[in-house]
Order: structure tokens, then sequence, then C-alpha cells
């Protein structure tokens, strides 16, 4: 049988390509450590805006109806207002009407005009 005994040269080569191997697979871990400590921050991050948005949408889907509520109310009024304001001058509101009527023919008739 042919054995070769190591050499000095090629004991300290083989303690330094071991040494080398360890080294990278510290390197290795810590690199694996911390890209799972930044997955995990981003997942964290990513809940944490997920929540947030999750909140102001039934945030704005409370405030929608109570907005349009709000405006259809208004609507009303103004409706009713203007009702009342008929009732109560008749004349002066077919005077309005009448002269709101003008302004909207002229405003036509003038427009219609300049792109002839």
């Amino acid at each position: 049988m042919n054995t070769t005994p190591f050499t000095p040269i090629g004991v300290k080569a083989t303690q330094a390509l071991e040494n080398g191997l360890a080294a990278a697979e510290r390197t290795t871990d810590r690199v694996v450590e911390g890209a799972d400590a930044a997955l995990r921050a981003t997942q964290r991050s990513a809940h944490n805006a997920l929540g947030a948005l999750s909140t102001s949408v039934d945030d704005l889907r409370h405030a929608v109806p109570a907005t349009l509520q709000r405006a259809a109310d208004g609507a009303r009024r103004a409706g009713d207002s203007t009702v009342g304001y008929i009732r109560n001058e008749p004349v002066k509101s077919v005077l309005i009407a009448a002269a709101a009527g003008a302004v909207a023919v002229s405003l036509l008739a003038m427009f219609g005009r300049s792109r002839s």
C-alpha cells in the first residue's frame, strides 16, 4: 500500500482551506440571518400598512353614507325653499326665470355665431 505522508505545506494548506470554509460558512449564516430579519421587518411593515389601509377604508365606508345624506338633505332644503319662494313671490319668480332664460339664449346665440 502506497501512503504518502502529508508535508508541512500540505497540512498548512488543508488547515487554511478548512479555516476559509468555516469563515465562508459563518459569513453565509450571517447573511441568511440578516435576510431573514429583513424579511420579517418587511412582513411587519406590510401588515401594519395593510391594517392602516383597512382602517381607512372602514372609516371612509362609514363617512360616505353620512356625507351623501347631508348632501341630499341640503338639496331637499334648497328645493323646499325654492318652492316656498315661488309660492310667496310668483310674479318675481316668473320674471327671474324669464331673465335667466334670456341670458341663456343670448349666451347660446353669441357662442353659436362665434363658431360659424
